[in-house]
C-alpha cells in the first residue's frame, strides 16, 4: 500500500505538470507551498519521534484522553496562529522571490500564500492522529495517504476548465482536509480514540516535557525546512521553470526518500523505543550499526540501478501536455545528481532515531543547524560550478558532513561503552 501510495503520488505529480507546464503557475505553486508549510514542516516532523515513544510505552485511557484533548487543542492554536502571520506577510515573502527578470508574477504567488494558509490546522491534526496509528502498528496510514493525491488529480481534472490555475490550490486545500477527516474518524470510531479538555497532573507534565524536547528539536528542525525555500530563491534566479524543474526532482527523489523515512519512523523508531525501554542496551547499540549499514548499502545500489534508466523513465512518464522535452531534460539532470545524497540520508536517519530514544535533542538539533550551513556554504560555491545542478550537489555535500557527524559521535560516545554492557 504504501507503494502504491508513492505511485499515486508519481501521478498527481506527472499530471500536474502536463496540465501547467514546467513554468510560471507551477514555480509560483512550489513556492507557495513550501513558504506555507516551512513552520508545519518542522513540527510534522519531530512530532511522530516526541509521540509515538509514549503512545508505545502509556496505556493509561485517563492520562491519554487528557493528552489527547491538550494535543488537539495546541494544533488548532498554532494552526491558526501560523495562518493568520502568512495572511499578514504574504505581501513581505512574496518580495522576497522578485527577480529582475520579472520571472514570477507577483499577483499570482500572493494569492496562492493566502488560499494555503489554511493547511496547516490540518497538517499538525494529521501528524498527531498518525503518530498514534504508527505507535499501535496501525499500518492504514499508507491507504490514507493516497486521498490527498486523487483529490488534487480529481479537482484539477474537472475545475481545471472553469478557474484554471485556482484549481490546483483547491485540490491541495481540499485534499490535505480529506487526509485529516479519515484518519480522525478511523481512530475515533475504529481504533477509540477519546478525549476531554480535562487537564491531569500527568497529561500536564508531560506536555511541558514534550514542549521543551520540541523546542530544541524545534529550532534544528526550523533551519532545516529553510533549505527549500533557500533553494527556490536560488532557483528563480536560472529562469522560468527553473523551480518547478527542481522542485520536480525533488519530488522524484523524495519517493525514494519517503518511502525510507516511512520504513524508520514506522518500524526503525518503535523498535529502538521498545529495546531502550527494556533496558536492552547492547541489542539497541548493535541495531543502530546494523540497520544503519544495510540502509546505506542497500539505498546506494539501488540508485545505481536507477541512474542508467532515468532519461527513459522520465521521458516515458513525464511526457504530454504541456511539458517539453527541454524541461524534462533539466528534471533528468538534477534528479541523477540529486540521488548522490540518498545514501547517506538513510544511513543518518538511522542514528538520529537511536539519539531521539535516548532524548538528545540538544545534539540533533546542532547538527541540523550546522547541516544548513554547509548547505549554504556549498550552493553558494556549487552554484558557481555546476549552475542549477549545484544545489543538488550540496544536498549530498550536506547529508554526507551529517552522516560523518552523526556516525563519529555515535562511534566516539555510545557504542564502546554499550558493548561492554
Amino acid at each position: 500500500m504504501l507503494i502504491l501510495a508513492k505511485l499515486v503520488a508519481l501521478w498527481k505529480e506527472v499530471y500536474i505538470g502536463q496540465t501547467f507546464g514546467i513554468g510560471i503557475v507551477l514555480d509560483a505553486y512550489f513556492i507557495a507551498h513550501s513558504v506555507s508549510l516551512i513552520l508545519p514542516s518542522v513540527i510534522v516532523a519531530i512530532i511522530p519521534s516526541l509521540l509515538i515513544p509514549i503512545f508505545i510505552s502509556d496505556n493509561d485511557s485517563r492520562f491519554l484522553r487528557s493528552l489527547w484533548g491538550q494535543l488537539i487543542l495546541l494544533s488548532l492554536l498554532i494552526g491558526l496562529l501560523n495562518g493568520i502571520a502568512l495572511l499578514f506577510f504574504y505581501e513581505n515573502i512574496s518580495s522576497i522571490y522578485k527577480t529582475d527578470g520579472n520571472l514570477l508574477t507577483t499577483e499570482l504567488l500572493e494569492r496562492f500564500i493566502r488560499y494555503l494558509s489554511i493547511i496547516p490546522v490540518f497538517t499538525f491534526l494529521i501528524a498527531i492522529f498518525s503518530s498514534f496509528l504508527i505507535a499501535n502498528k496501525k499500518n492504514i496510514n499508507s491507504v490514507i495517504e493516497i486521498i490527498p493525491n486523487f483529490t488534487i488529480i480529481a479537482v484539477v481534472y474537472y475545475f481545471s476548465g472553469a478557474f484554471f490555475e485556482d484549481s490546483l490550490i483547491a485540490g491541495t486545500i481540499f485534499g490535505v482536509f480529506f487526509q485529516a477527516f479519515c484518519l480522525i474518524a478511523l481512530c475515533v470510531f475504529r481504533y477509540d480514540v477519546k478525549f476531554d479538555l480535562t487537564i491531569s497532573g500527568a497529561s500536564a507534565g508531560t506536555v511541558i516535557r514534550l514542549a521543551q524536547g520540541a523546542a530544541i528539536l524545534f529550532i534544528g528542525q526550523l533551519f532545516m525546512s529553510l533549505s527549500g525555500p533557500l533553494d527556490n530563491n536560488f532557483a528563480v534566479e536560472f529562469g522560468e521553470g527553473s523551480v518547478a524543474a527542481y522542485n520536480y526532482s525533488m519530488r522524484l527523489i523524495g519517493i525514494g526518500i519517503s518511502l525510507i523515512s516511512v520504513m524508520v519512523i514506522r518500524v526503525i523508531l518503535p523498535r529502538f523505543s521498545e529495546l531502550e525501554n527494556g533496558n536492552r542496551y547492547e541489542e539497541l547499540g548493535r541495531e543502530v550499526i546494523v540497520y544503519s549499514m544495510l540502509v546505506f548499502m542497500a539505498s546506494a545500489i539501488v540508485c545505481l540501478i536507477a541512474v542508467p534508466f532515468l532519461d527513459s523513465f522520465i521521458s516515458f512518464v513525464f511526457k504530454g501536455g504541456e511539458l517539453s522535452s527541454d524541461a524534462l531534460g533539466i528534471v533528468n539532470n538534477l534528479t541523477a545528481v540529486g540521488l548522490l545524497q540518498v545514501p547517506f540520508f538513510a544511513a543518518s536517519l538511522i542514528i538520529v532515531q537511536f539519539f531521539i530514544v535516548k532524548k538528545m535533542y540538544n545534539l540533533i538539533a546542532i547538527f541540523a543547524i550546522t547541516n544548513l550551513i554547509v548547505k549554504y556554504v556549498s550552493n553558494d560555491f556549487l552554484i558557481e560550478v555546476f549552475g542549477l545542478d549545484g544545489l543538488m550537489y550540496s544536498w549530498a555535500v550536506m547529508y554526507l558532513w551529517s552522516f560523518f557527524c552523526l556516525y563519529t559521535y555515535y562511534r566516539l560516545k555510545f557504542k564502546e561503552s554499550m558493548d561492554n554492557v
